[in-house]
């Protein structure tokens, strides 16, 4: 790598070219290499990367100053887009994860892989995805582990259960915030994380490990409405653990108590008009296994998979952790593959199909009449130009699968009910007593990403990349953790650092840990998987506005657009560039 000669005349171009004068009369720029640095942000999050770009610009021996210029979020992809088209872009940017393959194949980022090789990068520091979501072959379209580098990691963002618990108390359910490893304690009197027990709770029953737990046993679609006294009071056992991921079942049960068809108790004025609603079905199919699209060769094969019948079992070590595929993700095998197990390796038992999930997913907005829960509010008739988060600011929706993010405003907007974060449902079967797991998912959810890539055009590479080195893997990752803005990709610094940030402030959720507890399996969405998304809209277009709310059912929309989408999923390959 040919090293940049430290002059004063880069600086002064970077700031004329870049319009950045205000930093120009910096005295700690005299003399340094100024490398230019764009990223989308608030003001607030802006005001965290300026105080962690000032942190740099003070105490590295490098010689180096960074120029922050944050851009709109709404604005910053044309915007970054044009510039890294041009001949005046920034040394270093942001790139959420989704735009990653397609910058690389326009050529904008930097192939990282030999500045990696002389530096101390820990990867085993960060989360498993980062180990290959920043990975991947323009040519072949793949993102092996063998890939090369494109990005540093710079944050994740992951997905949770959000929930208004005011609607639910009013219902008479008891909510309670108990890990399962603390359950017998808290039956024998202990408190709950909030500082409850049984008894100040009017609790008088041993509390099974159930995210949520009601007497009347409810499985797929077998509701019964709450029991009511003549005094509207509920008289009904129904308690919600915010820190137990509930059953298919179990959810699909509390959200129709939680929908006015029907639950005629609920108020029209302050309560809830549906019960949940989440725009994504990657907890329902990756939990069993399944996925939307798998490259059947590893070279690049893509294969449209939503709709794939076949069950398979979560593979686990002799000591009952989970066993790892060649991404370091949970592994699944096949029914009846056993016999490909490696020593000590051993299968749990079968899960529902990647079909049968999706299917389990589309009903929960499909209208009853068409033979849905019709729990969720209908994407093109009833969100339209909405979006599914101002659903639940409003409270017209009480359970909503959102990011990590969302907390940020959630906490700014929510003035007229209490609020928190559980875990994503997953797939339990139970066992005779409707209390024992008999078989389980995994418990998983998508993440995004924002990334680092170097300008392949940049004068200076080599400081490129030591202000990206120093932005994803050094100092200020913590400073970053400190501000509990975002979750750092460093793992310690997200369980400590980001977690006390947020409790020592007082700031909701209560759960806010559920977010770094969901990193250690979230995968990227399926808008990462290729270099546009073009193949998303050749199904998920249909699917929000007609087959999620019309009278067609599963199979009739698996038929109508396997074909169209494996056709452009091929196409990725022979085009090279699309």
């Amino acid at each position: 790598m040919k090293k940049i000669a430290k002059i004063s005349t880069i600086a002064l171009a970077c700031c004329v070219g870049l319009g950045a004068l205000a930093g120009c009369g910096d005295p700690l720029k005299k003399g340094k290499t100024v490398v230019t640095l764009w990223g989308y942000a608030d003001e607030e999050e802006a005001d965290t990367v300026r105080s962690i770009a000032q942190w740099y610009n003070e105490n590295n021996q490098d010689e180096i100053y960074i120029d922050y210029q944050p851009k709109p979020g709404g604005a910053y992809v044309s915007l970054a887009e044009r510039a890294l088209d041009s001949s005046r872009g920034p040394d270093v940017f942001y790139l959420g994860d989704r735009y990653l393959k397609r910058w690389a194949k326009r050529g904008y980022l930097e192939n990282l892989d030999s500045y990696i090789a002389e530096s101390d990068l820990d990867y085993t520091q960060m989360w498993t995805s980062s180990q290959y979501r920043w990975r991947y072959d323009p040519k072949k379209n793949t993102n092996n582990m063998d890939d090369s580098v494109y990005a540093l990691p710079k944050d994740v963002s992951t997905t949770a259960l959000y929930y208004n618990a005011s609607v639910m108390e009013r219902q008479g359910i008891k909510i309670i915030s108990v890990n399962e490893e603390d359950m017998a304690a808290f039956n024998a009197g202990g408190k709950d994380r909030n500082g409850n027990t049984k008894a100040s709770l009017g609790i008088e029953m041993t509390v099974p490990a159930k995210g949520f737990y009601r007497e009347q046993n409810y499985k797929n679609g077998n509701f019964t409405t709450p029991q009511y006294g003549l005094n509207g009071k509920v008289t009904e056992t129904m308690i919600f653990n915010n820190r137990i991921a509930m059953s298919w079942d179990e959810i699909e049960d509390l959200a129709m108590i939680l929908t006015r068809a029907y639950n005629p108790n609920l108020d029209v004025q302050n309560d809830t008009q549906w019960g949940y609603y989440t725009e994504w079905w990657f907890n329902y199919g990756w939990g069993i296994g399944g996925d939307c699209a798998v490259d059947t060769t590893g070279e690049g094969d893509w294969e449209f998979s939503l709709g794939d019948k076949t069950h398979k079992r979560i593979v686990y070590n002799a000591d009952g952790s989970y066993a790892a595929d060649d991404h370091g993700r949970v592994k699944f095998i096949a029914d009846g593959e056993e016999g490909s197990l490696t020593d000590g390796q051993y299968a749990g038992n079968v899960l529902p199909s990647q079909y049968e999930a999706f299917d389990r997913f589309i009903k929960l907005g499909k209208p009853q009449a068409y033979g849905g829960l019709g729990v969720a509010p209908r994407v093109k008739a009833d969100i339209g130009l909405s979006t599914s988060t101002s659903f639940f600011v409003s409270g017209s929706v009480a359970m909503l699968v959102g990011e990590s993010g969302n907390t940020v405003s959630f906490r700014k907007a929510i003035k007229n009910f209490d609020w928190d974060v559980a875990p994503l449902p997953v797939y339990k079967e139970y066992d005779r007593d409707n209390v024992t797991v008999k078989t389980k998912g995994l418990e998983i959810g998508h993440s995004g990403s924002t990334g680092l890539g170097v300008w392949s055009k940049s004068k200076v590479k080599d400081e490129a990349f030591k202000v990206a080195l120093y932005l994803s893997d050094g100092y200020a990752q913590t400073l970053q953790a400190q501000n509990g803005y975002r979750i750092p990709n460093n793992i310690l610094l997200a369980e400590n650092e980001y977690i006390q940030k947020n409790v020592e402030s007082g700031n909701k959720p209560k759960n806010i840990d559920l977010f770094t507890k969901a990193a250690v399996t979230a995968r990227p969405a399926d808008w990462w998987y290729m270099p546009d998304n073009l193949w998303i809209d050749t199904w998920a277009t249909p699917l929000n506005t007609q087959y999620r709310e019309n009278d067609k059912t599963t199979d009739e929309f698996f038929a109508a657009y396997t074909d169209a989408t494996n056709e452009v999923l091929r196409n990725y390959k022979q085009q090279g560039w699309v």
